[in-house]
C-alpha cells in the first residue's frame, strides 16, 4: 500500500495530475496511504488507452466535436454539390470570373448581377414547373422587378 504522493512517483505523474486522474475518475479514491499500486498503474493505463484512442479525457471530448463538424462539413459540401449536379443551384462566381476576362469595361458587374437574375428565375421557373416559358422581354423585365 501507498500514499497519494508514492503513487503518483509510482506512475511518473505530479501530485496535481494525480488528483485530477481521481477527479475525472480514471483512478479510484483510496483513503490515505491505501492504493494499491499495481491498480493504479492498470487504471492509469487504462485511462491513457482510453484517451490515446479519442474516447476519453478533455482531448477525447475535443476530437470528437472535430470529427463530428467535419462530418458535417463533408455532408454540406456532398449536398451542394448534389443541388448543383440536379441543376437546382448555379454558381455564379465563374460566369462573373468568365465576364469579367471578356468585358473590361465597368458595365461588366452590372451585366452580371442582370445574368445572374436570369439563371435565379429559370432556376425558380423549373422547380415550379414552368421552364417552359423562357426569357423573353416581358420574363425578363418582370424578373428584374421582381428581384
Amino acid at each position: 500500500m501507498a500514499t497519494i504522493a508514492q503513487a503518483a512517483a509510482h506512475i511518473f505523474c505530479s501530485r496535481s495530475q494525480f488528483d485530477q486522474y481521481i477527479a475525472e475518475g480514471a483512478i479510484t479514491r483510496q483513503s490515505s496511504g491505501k492504493y494499491d499500486l499495481d491498480e493504479v498503474r492498470r487504471e492509469t493505463f487504462a485511462h491513457l488507452r482510453s484517451v490515446a484512442a479519442g474516447r476519453g479525457g478533455a482531448a477525447g471530448d475535443r476530437l470528437t466535436a472535430e470529427r463530428v463538424a467535419l462530418t458535417a462539413a463533408k455532408r454540406r459540401r456532398e449536398e451542394r454539390q448534389d443541388a448543383i449536379e440536379a441543376g437546382q443551384v448555379a454558381q455564379v462566381e465563374p460566369i462573373v470570373h468568365f465576364l469579367q476576362g471578356t468585358h473590361p469595361t465597368s458595365a461588366v458587374l452590372s451585366d452580371a448581377w442582370y445574368f445572374a437574375k436570369r439563371v435565379t428565375l429559370n432556376l425558380a421557373l423549373r422547380s415550379s414547373g414552368d421552364a417552359g416559358r423562357g426569357f423573353g422581354r416581358v420574363g425578363a423585365a418582370a424578373a428584374l422587378v421582381a428581384g
